[in-house]
C-alpha cells in the first residue's frame, strides 16, 4: 500500500471518532410523565397537609403561614402525582396552587392567582374604522372624512382648519329638531332670536339669516 494512503486511513478514523459525540449530543432526551404514588393524608391543618404531600412527592413548596392559618385541608387518598395531590388538598379553601419558573410550588389566594401573568385576556381583533363621510346609523359623534372648502375628502385630523361635526346620533341624543337648536350646539356659532319668526346666526363675525 502506498505510504500516502496509509497516512490517510488513521486520519479518517480520527475524524469519525470526533464526529460521533456531536451526533449523540443532539439526540433528544425522552420526556417521562410525573410519577404517581399512594397518598393517605387525613383532614388536618393545611400547612401540615401540604408539607406532608410535598415531602412524600419529592417537590418543594412555599407556604405563607398567614394564608394557611385556621384553614383545614381536604383529605387526599389515592394514587396521584405530587401536583395533583397538592391541588386536591386545596379544594374548598379559596386558595390556588401555582408553580414558579424554578419549579417551586406556592399557594396564593384564588383571586390573586387569577390575576397572575399566566392568565390571559381573550383575543380582541380590530379590523377597521367603519366611519366614513356618512354619519347616519354610525352611533358616533364624529365622522371619518369630510369635504370642506378645499374640496378634498380628508379626515378631521388631516383637514387644515377647524371643523365642527353634528351627527345624527348627537341630534337624537340631545333632542335637536330645529335648525336653530342644532346650530346652538355647534361650537363657533352664535344664535340670536330677533322675534318669533326671525333668527340670526353669527359665525366667525359674520351674520347669516336663514
Amino acid at each position: 500500500m502506498p505510504p500516502l494512503l496509509m497516512r490517510q486511513i488513521p486520519l479518517a478514523v480520527l475524524l469519525l471518532s470526533c464526529a460521533a459525540p456531536a451526533v449523540l449530543a443532539q439526540t433528544p432526551s425522552v420526556q417521562t410523565a410525573p410519577a404517581t404514588m399512594r397518598y393517605d393524608v387525613p383532614v388536618q391543618p393545611l400547612n401540615a397537609s401540604l408539607i406532608a404531600i410535598a415531602s412524600r412527592g419529592g417537590v418543594r413548596i412555599s407556604i405563607d403561614a398567614e394564608l394557611a392559618r385556621g384553614v383545614s385541608a381536604a383529605p387526599v387518598q389515592g394514587d396521584f402525582t405530587a401536583e395533583q395531590a397538592l391541588r386536591r388538598a386545596l379544594q374548598g379553601t379559596q386558595l390556588a396552587l401555582l408553580k414558579t419558573d424554578s419549579g417551586v410550588y406556592t399557594v396564593q389566594r384564588a383571586v390573586q392567582a387569577a390575576a397572575s401573568p399566566e392568565a390571559t385576556m381573550p383575543e380582541v381583533l380590530i379590523t377597521t374604522n367603519y366611519l366614513g363621510q356618512v354619519t347616519e346609523d354610525t352611533g358616533s359623534y364624529t365622522t371619518g372624512a369630510v369635504s370642506t372648502a378645499n374640496r378634498l375628502v380628508l379626515s378631521p385630523r388631516e383637514t387644515p382648519h377647524a371643523i365642527s361635526v353634528v351627527t345624527r346620533q348627537q341630534m337624537d341624543d340631545f333632542g335637536l329638531v330645529q335648525l336653530s337648536e342644532v346650530l346652538n350646539h355647534t361650537p363657533g356659532v352664535y344664535v340670536q332670536h330677533i322675534d318669533s319668526e326671525r333668527t340670526i346666526y353669527y359665525c366667525r363675525g359674520r351674520a347669516t339669516r336663514p
